[in-house]
């Protein structure tokens, strides 16, 4: 995936004169990113808070990765969604590639930065990223894991703030 975000990255940089381009453009960035962070994950897990034995990283790591994980996966959501409205528009409502840029394109841009950065922001300032024993990574999700589940088990970091900034891309995602 990243070498292939990365060629298309190449190829097109010079040429980011089409809604479409540009959109694609971004995709490949956000999704270069993610791919780089997944395959450096591992190595950031908190060593003793992850049973990965190639875990090295502290929660410092994980919280900065987790931030990359977090923004990256958000934009590519939001600018996917907004390439199928881009064809919706282009194809079916025969929207020139103009009318796109000017009613359309700067307020994606826009939404794609604050949905992806703040939460993430607000995440890691809140400390609700830390390592998930169900996937592997470190995301949004509150620690110990399942410690809201149970009365006996106090979390130390998260809590139900997790829980809520893990909804809002998805709710966002679903309109």
């Amino acid at each position: 995936s990243a070498l292939g975000s990365f060629t298309i990255i190449v190829l097109i940089r010079f040429d980011l004169l089409s809604v479409y381009h540009r959109t694609l453009f971004m995709i490949s960035v956000a999704d270069f990113v993610l791919s780089i962070s997944n395959i450096v994950h591992i190595f950031m897990l908190p060593s003793g808070m992850a049973t990965n034995p190639f875990a090295y990283g502290n929660r410092a790591s994980c919280t900065a990765i987790g931030f990359l994980f977090n923004t990256s996966l958000n934009a590519i959501s939001i600018y996917n969604s907004f390439l199928s409205v881009n064809f919706l528009l282009q194809v079916r409502y025969n929207w020139s590639d103009e009318k796109v840029n000017k009613r359309v394109e700067t307020t994606v841009h826009a939404m794609a930065f604050s949905c992806s950065f703040i939460p993430s922001i607000f995440a890691a300032i809140s400390k609700s990223i830390n390592p998930d024993y169900l996937t592997g990574l470190c995301r949004v999700v509150e620690y110990p894991n399942r410690c809201l589940d149970f009365d006996d088990i106090e979390c130390e970091r998260g809590g139900e703030f997790a829980n809520l900034l893990a909804l809002i891309p998805a709710g966002l995602a679903f309109l």
